[in-house]
């Protein structure tokens, strides 16, 4: 049985609200007096409506149906159910149409996101704001979907080697693109790379032909094989490179008379294989080396000078003896005949570079003269070269000044007493060569101008020198014979 607190209807049915006035029960059915629940749960109260009942929340009174007309609360249920479900389904789309004003977006960002490698989580904190803000609905909620990217390592593969032929890595796509086989253009590509690496690798060893780096540039044409004309600087670095087989100093007049020349032969190792001098067209002196311990020292030697007859015959074997890091200590000279040790030899001392210092002559037991040496490690040659005779008396003193790129650009010759009695500047070309020189004397005034002359290889064929009013004077010939080791 159930009561309205309102109008005092009873009704046999349970009802949220009540059926005649439209008054909502507390709690379902807590509208009721406890005495009259009590009651109805033990069956005191009959099955008969209350003819009339005062309302508590006024003094109106309200008739009441009779019980026996079954018809109109059947019609005033069916109303009554029809509004509440009505009710409820507008509620049920309402929320719907909200959650997916909230949710459609954000599972279309979803999507996009995945696609692009984004891996966001769909329900967030903003999610949790915006369910607060509709009814709750006792709906089973919808799993989510998280979308899945599909990404093809092959395409990701190629894509990186495209990248790599963009930065200029033409080895490392070159590797990708051939490890890729036919897909998509990659065979083309791998062409590409390979051509790139080719015009690289040219580009670089012509610059290291033009700055003179001839052994390297050798080493990279021939690896080019054909490729452009690489066979033609491989062949032009190789005569660079190679060895002289033999090559010739003469000082001649003015006219071209040959006054003093010294000849040298060499070996596969540009070491001095024999080494003469003479004047005019005759050979004075000839040595022949042999190495056996140090390659920039010869270990024993044979000279041979002229006899009364004009010709050359062996006069004495000179053998060196060298200290623990090769270098030589002593010169000593034997007769070829009776190997009696002869009366004259050479000393030297070496800094801990390997670099002479010192070197005394000695004949009977006698020093005739002492050179000296002095270096600077910011430059390759010395510094300073001075000679004294056997009483110490300074006969020769030469100071060499450098320039920061480590080129000589002046030697001064210098008195006893160190005052600068001659001086020389020296002049290059852009490859560092001297091209010439001019000698002044202390005053400023100019004596002698110089100028050098080179083969296409670099080498040194000619120096012509010309008195302070231009007159030549006399030159310096050299000659070279090729050959290439390879």
């Amino acid at each position: 049985m159930e009561k309205c607190i309102r109008c005092g209807y009873v009704s046999e049915h349970l009802y949220k609200e009540c059926p005649f006035c439209g008054n909502s029960y507390v709690n379902n059915i807590c509208g009721y007096p406890t005495k009259i629940r009590e009651t109805w749960w033990s069956n005191v109260v009959p099955n008969t409506h209350m003819a009339r009942t005062s309302l508590p929340s006024d003094n109106k009174t309200i008739s009441q149906p009779n019980s026996s007309d079954e018809k109109y609360q059947a019609v005033n249920h069916e109303e009554v159910s029809k509004k509440k479900l009505s009710k409820m389904a507008i509620l049920v789309a309402v929320c719907l149409i909200v959650l997916g004003i909230i949710f459609i977006p954000k599972i279309s960002r979803r999507i996009n996101q995945g696609k692009q490698g984004s891996n966001y989580d769909v329900h967030n904190s903003q999610t949790t704001q915006y369910a607060t803000a509709v009814p709750i609905v006792e709906t089973t909620a919808a799993p989510t979907i998280e979308p899945t990217i599909a990404v093809d390592p092959v395409e990701s593969q190629y894509q990186q080697a495209c990248l790599y032929f963009e930065q200029g890595l033409y080895d490392q796509a070159l590797q990708m693109f051939t490890s890729l086989n036919d897909y998509k253009d990659s065979i083309t590509w791998s062409a590409i790379c390979e051509e790139a690496i080719k015009e690289d690798q040219y580009n670089n060893a012509v610059s290291l032909f033009e700055q003179g780096m001839y052994e390297d540039a050798y080493l990279a044409f021939t690896a080019l094989g054909n490729y452009l004309d690489s066979e033609v600087y491989s062949k032009e670095a190789d005569l660079h490179t190679g060895v002289w087989l033999e090559s010739e100093y003469r000082e001649c007049d003015a006219y071209g008379k040959v006054e003093y020349f010294e000849k040298t032969t060499y070996d596969d190792n540009m070491r001095r294989k024999t080494w003469q001098y003479g004047s005019g067209s005759k050979t004075e002196e000839k040595w022949e080396y042999n190495y056996s311990v140090s390659d920039d020292y010869y270990s024993e030697a044979y000279v041979y000078g002229q006899n009364q007859w004009g010709s050359l015959e062996k006069w004495w074997f000179a053998v060196n003896t060298f200290d623990k890091n090769n270098n030589p200590q002593k010169t000593s000279f034997y007769d070829v005949d009776t190997n009696a040790i002869g009366n004259f030899y050479w000393m030297y001392t070496f800094d801990s570079k390997s670099r002479m210092t010192s070197e005394k002559y000695y004949e009977s037991g006698s020093l005739q003269y002492t050179k000296y040496w002095k270096y600077d490690d910011r430059f390759d040659g010395y510094v300073e070269e001075k000679q004294t005779d056997g009483d110490g008396n300074i006969v020769y003193w030469s100071v060499i000044d450098y320039d920061e790129a480590g080129l000589e650009i002046m030697e001064k010759l210098l008195d006893a007493k160190g005052a600068i009695a001659v001086y020389t500047k020296f002049d290059y070309d852009n490859s560092d060569h001297i091209i010439g020189w001019n000698s002044f004397n202390a005053d400023g005034s100019k004596r002698y101008t110089a100028i050098y002359e080179y083969d296409t290889y670099g080498n040194l064929t000619r120096i012509s020198r010309y008195s302070a009013s231009g007159e030549l004077l006399n030159t310096y010939e050299y000659a070279y014979v090729h050959f290439s080791t390879r």
